[in-house]
């Protein structure tokens, strides 16, 4: 049987089945060999690691034609006939906000950090039906913010929860609006770390491990696909997929950005996508992300920073969270 044919056929048996990582840009295999130095121009995953010879052309035509399969059938699930929005927040009423997480109903607003709700309370405001967050120098939501020498002012509500919220299998978006002051490049470039949105395991069980999804605004910009590589012994493992936001959008321009988060949890069959003003900045495919398949999940809003001597003000809007049936 051709090899082709062959691996086509393996993969419509068993569709989680994959040669090379789905990740992986098998295209850069192709081509002429640069052998006018020591080093090759072929990055090493082009070669077998028993022989360590590149792999043949046909062989590595085969694993783009099963990368690309792999690929559309994750992207024909997400149908926007079969898109169910639950939640969207213009702050046109008025903002609700739980002090404590206790008894919290079906996506009600609450301070996820705790206990200084303050922290939040104080550094936000709704002028206009949007949200404006200014995060000064000391802005401390936990005792682990001062231990850590962080500083944050989050909010935050349930994505996932069982059966009460989006069931843990859906293929779910959630996306937003923000802003940033025009000309504000100076006060967030040189950061170490500003985050403004992050989808966040609610549980202490695995203590300093990444959120699985994150947008960032230091640096001009990036998101994070957080990968935990089926390993939970220690942080020090995940791949956190940073990633910068394209090179022709500035964020600092004092106009409005969308960001959209599309994702699907797994460990072995997690996706994610993350956009910006409608371009992608990351994609995965069949990865782990599910750190804890037993917590609930929490989208939360608001800056997370490393600690820094400059005020940070966000603008937010629009934020609308659904899924794909």
């Amino acid at each position: 049987m051709n090899k082709l044919v062959l691996i086509i056929f393996i993969f419509f048996l068993s569709p989680s089945t994959l040669l090379g990582d789905v990740n992986i840009d098998w295209k850069r295999c192709l081509g002429k060999i640069d052998n006018s130095s020591s080093w090759s121009s072929k990055p090493n995953y082009c070669y077998n690691k028993e022989n360590l010879k590149l792999f043949s052309e046909e062989e590595i035509k085969a694993k783009i034609l099963e990368v690309d399969l792999i690929k559309n059938k994750s992207k024909k699930q997400i149908d926007y006939s079969k898109y169910k929005s639950v939640l969207f927040e213009d702050f046109s009423k008025k903002f609700i906000f739980k002090k404590i997480k206790k008894n919290i109903k079906k996506f009600e607003y609450f301070n996820p950090s705790g206990p200084y709700w303050k922290a939040f309370t104080n550094s936000m405001k709704i002028i206009d039906e949007e949200m404006i967050i200014s995060i000064k120098p000391g802005t401390r939501q936990s005792d682990g913010n001062k231990r850590h020498g962080t500083e944050r002012a989050e909010w935050g509500f349930y994505v996932v929860d069982g059966k009460k919220l989006i069931q843990r299998d859906k293929i779910i978006k959630l996306s937003y609006d923000f802003k940033l002051p025009a000309n504000s490049s100076h006060l967030f470039i040189n950061e170490k770390r500003v985050l403004i949105s992050q989808v966040k395991f609610d549980g202490g069980k695995f203590p300093g491990f990444s959120p699985p999804f994150a947008f960032y605004v230091h640096k001009g910009g990036a998101a994070t696909c957080v990968d935990y590589d089926n390993k939970r012994t220690s942080k020090k493992f995940q791949i956190s997929n940073h990633t910068e936001t394209p090179k022709e959008i500035n964020i600092y321009d004092g106009e409005w950005h969308r960001v959209e988060f599309i994702f699907k949890l797994g460990r072995g069959d997690g996706y994610c996508l993350i956009k910006i003003d409608g371009k992608q900045i990351i994609e995965k495919f069949n990865y782990d992300n599910d750190l804890d398949p037993n917590e609930q999940i929490v989208s939360r809003f608001g800056p997370y920073r490393d600690e820094s001597k400059n005020t940070h003000i966000i603008y937010y809007d629009n934020i609308e969270v659904g899924y794909f049936d």
